[in-house]
């Protein structure tokens, strides 16, 4: 249920933002951030899993919603930190590694095929 796993998530999303000093985001944290974002999107299931918990443990659903009112306020007062971050720079760093290796290895292939002609 995703009810019982927001929670955890969440906070995990609320100790990168704010442990955020401002400098450049490692991309396993910007990660974190945009697969929280995708996994929780469709507000309908976590409503249907809501109604679901309130007819089988309404207790339980209780202090998730109290849990998950204290997480969003925690976020929301340090969301803030993320303005200034690039988060398409972010996606595209791992790649560049990549494209270098890619380059390197179609100069050596062309120094071949010039060898071999």
């Amino acid at each position: 249920m995703a009810m019982t796993n927001i929670i955890t998530r969440l906070e995990e999303v609320n100790g990168i933002v704010s442990g955020y000093d401002g400098g450049t985001m490692p991309f396993e944290q910007a990660y974190a951030l945009a697969r929280f974002y995708y996994d929780f999107q469709d507000t309908n299931a976590l409503i249907a899993d809501a109604e679901v918990m309130a007819g089988e443990n309404p207790e339980q659903l209780k202090e998730i919603a109290l849990s998950l009112k204290a997480e969003t306020a925690t976020l929301l007062n340090n969301i803030g930190r993320l303005d200034g971050v690039d988060f398409r720079g972010i996606s595209a760093r791992p790649l560049n590694s990549y494209k270098d290796v890619f380059l390197y290895l179609k100069n050596v292939k062309m120094q071949i095929i010039f060898d071999v002609i």
